[in-house]
């Protein structure tokens, strides 16, 4: 049974509850049954109707659908793992519709469970509690609906929400007034009959409603996300600008919130995240306040989590140096398999190899990722010599046909001028495959880089010097990508990386979006590799300390027990 007092300091970290007195968390407390539910046990199923609230006390569960697959049966989907502290079932409570998924328990939980009428008992009792849910609600919904590429089979997201509607009808405040013109011209048509007046009321009237659809189309085109480990800002100008912000939760210095009094009036503000390299700022986002509560929450929660990992592993490197036993020992490996391993061992594919590469912008060799310019890029450094190329093609079929009706008049002199025309061509030809194939080193040369512990980026002028840029994974503080103009049509752009207070750049990659995912999946695991081997040397260094200090005290330990049978 959990304790009152434990309770009410557990609902405290949450963000659903911020703000509440402990009087009013005890009164809460006091309403949630406590039930411990064992592995693999279903909490309810997709379609069921929604009748309970649950909060996760400890433990794990997964949120999962099934679908039929193409033959028969049916497939699992995981949709997200929930753990201590998340929440789930208000949705069908809110909305009066039936589960859209099921839950089973992973790992076995104490669960919290509010029924329905003391639920909603409890936001008509609290009403400021009901924007905490409607977050909830609204960003579950439009994650389902945009299921972005880039969110990690790992990663869950809290919130998503675009800028609040205000910021649409500001913006399209002039054009909807603008629909006055089209109007009166009509109302004049209907006087005068004159159908210059129509034609001309139509066609404004169109192009309002172009401008009125991409002012919809911008609006609802930037996103606002926090998950459970990083706060992402995505931008998209349609046909001209996207970009990608985000730092990593542990970046994360400070959450506060901005608004005035028309935003303290329709409940929207700007939530500033302050981190190691400048901000992130959500702009006119809905419910500010609990926005910026949720954030603070999950980078409590990610703190409290990279302890509790921490103590886990102290408590077992303690266990394993003062209570060995075999299951404990580390296995030998077994040579049979590591055979194996190293006889299925991939081979380059034809056409992977140098040759494979010419044209790639992208390839991969063991473990080093290497990207080029875009084609759009060579495209732009060719194009000369190639037109050249061309018009010595032209040349050559002008000249072989000026040589022929030269030859047919009888010109004596035609054999001195086509050995000297052909000379010339031929010179011509080297000349222009020596600038195309200038341009095209040129062009491959500049490379960038991703290894398993750094970024590089490198340039090479042919027959000149080599430029190298290097950084360390574990110095990278954050990422963003954007595009412009033609990029956003062809899907290239620019990777901005923050390196302690300097930026290097990807210039003109393509599909800036999986280079920064790229970038950021290495750097995840280059950090976590040298944290684990920071913690691991760390734990062995206490655990050294806390067995000497067993060896010294336990001759004293043993004397007085004797002397205590005695």
């Amino acid at each position: 049974m959990i304790e009152t007092e434990q309770l009410i300091e557990f609902l405290k970290k949450i963000h659903l509850f911020n703000g509440l007195s402990d009087d009013q968390l005890a009164t809460i407390a006091a309403e949630f049954n406590e039930a411990t539910h064992p592995p693999e046990a279903v909490i309810f199923n997709e379609g069921t109707q929604g009748d309970t609230f649950y909060l996760i006390f400890s433990g794990r569960v997964v949120v999962f659908r099934k679908r039929k697959k193409m033959g028969n049966g049916e497939e699992e989907k995981q949709l997200a793992v929930l753990v201590a502290g998340d929440y789930f079932g208000e949705e069908a409570l809110l909305t009066n519709q039936r589960r859209n998924a099921s839950v089973r328990i992973e790992e076995e939980a104490i669960l919290l469970s509010l029924p329905r009428a003391k639920f909603i008992a409890l936001l008509k009792k609290i009403p400021h509690m009901k924007p905490n849910f409607q977050i909830s609600v609204e960003s579950r919904k439009l994650s389902r609906r945009l299921q972005f590429k880039w969110v990690r089979s790992d990663e869950i997201i809290y919130f998503l929400a675009r800028k609040h509607i205000i910021l649409f009808f500001q913006v399209a405040a002039l054009p909807i007034l603008s629909l006055l013109l089209p109007g009166l011209l009509i109302i004049g048509f209907l006087f005068v009959h004159l159908f210059l007046l129509l034609w001309a009321a139509l066609g404004i009237a169109v192009i309002i409603g172009g401008i009125l659809a991409w002012d919809w189309v911008d609006w609802g085109n930037d996103y606002y996300i926090v998950t459970n480990q990083r706060v992402v800002w995505l931008e998209k100008v349609v046909g001209i600008y996207d970009s990608r912000q985000e730092s990593p939760l542990h970046t994360v210095l400070s959450v506060s919130t901005d608004t005035n009094q028309l935003g303290r009036t329709l409940d929207y503000g700007n939530v500033i995240i302050r981190t190691f390299v400048g901000r992130i700022t959500f702009h006119h986002v809905a419910h500010p306040y609990q926005v910026e509560a949720l954030i603070k929450e999950h980078q409590n929660r990610f703190k409290e989590g990279s302890r509790r990992l921490e103590v886990d592993a102290m408590k077992k490197e303690l266990t394993k140096r003062m209570y060995p036993s075999p299951e404990l020992l580390p296995t030998p490996p077994d040579q049979s398999t590591s055979k194996t391993k190293n006889k299925k061992k991939k081979t380059s594919a034809p056409g992977e190899g140098t040759f494979g590469n010419l044209f790639k912008v992208r390839f991969e060799d063991k473990e080093i990722i290497t990207y080029r310019k875009h084609w759009f890029v060579l495209i732009g450094q060719i194009i000369l010599p190639t037109f050249a190329g061309i018009g010595l093609l032209v040349v050559l079929v002008l000249g072989i046909l000026y040589l022929y009706n030269s030859s047919a008049t009888g010109n004596p002199a035609i054999g001195a001028e086509c050995e000297t025309f052909f000379v010339i061509w031929i010179v011509a030809l080297l000349a222009t495959l020596g600038w195309w194939l200038y341009q095209y080193v040129d062009w491959a040369n500049d490379i960038y880089q991703v290894t398993p512990d750094q970024i590089l980026d490198i340039e090479k002028t042919p027959l000149a010097a080599e430029q190298r840029t290097a950084a360390q994974l574990e110095n990278i503080l954050s990422t963003d990508y954007e595009r412009r103009g033609i990029g956003v049509f062809l899907n290239y752009g620019k990777v901005h990386i923050t390196v302690g207070g300097t930026k290097m750049t990807f210039h003109n990659v393509f599909d800036p979006a999986s280079v920064q995912q790229d970038i950021d999946r290495r750097r995840m695991a280059r950090n976590a590799a040298k944290e684990e081997s920071r913690v691991k040397a760390e734990r062995e260094r206490l655990a050294d300390w806390f067995l000497a200090y067993n060896e010294i005290t336990k001759p004293e330990n043993e004397k007085t027990n004797e002397s205590d049978k005695k």
